[in-house]
């Protein structure tokens, strides 16, 4: 998505930027040199497992109470939900800490 020119940011733990880098470092460094993406490293106490936020739906996905994913996903398509699915994302994008474009 990011090499077609879409706007993306990821946010996602320390421990899963290292495996993305060690098990896929060209997709890696694609998405961390390209100007319309952004990584993020949240380093606190994770509850969703998934929150994608777009201009039409969200999609939303909970960890279970044993740290387990869960395969089951909440999405939405109204205008209310977009926007509580984006304040979401928006906190947890404040709350973390942006990868170095270069290394």
């Amino acid at each position: 998505m990011a090499s077609k020119g879409a706007n993306l940011s990821l946010i996602m733990t320390e421990p899963i930027f290292e495996k993305m880098k060690n098990d896929y470092p060209e997709a890696t460094r694609i998405l961390k040199n390209s100007d319309n993406s952004r990584i993020l490293i949240y380093k606190g106490e994770v509850k969703p497992s998934l929150i994608i936020a777009s201009d039409q739906y969200f999609l939303l996905s909970l960890m279970l109470n044993n740290c387990r994913y869960d395969n089951s996903y909440l999405m939405g398509t109204e205008k209310e939900a977009i926007e509580w699915a984006t304040k979401l994302y928006e906190w947890y994008e404040k709350n973390s800490e942006l990868v170095p474009k270069k290394d």
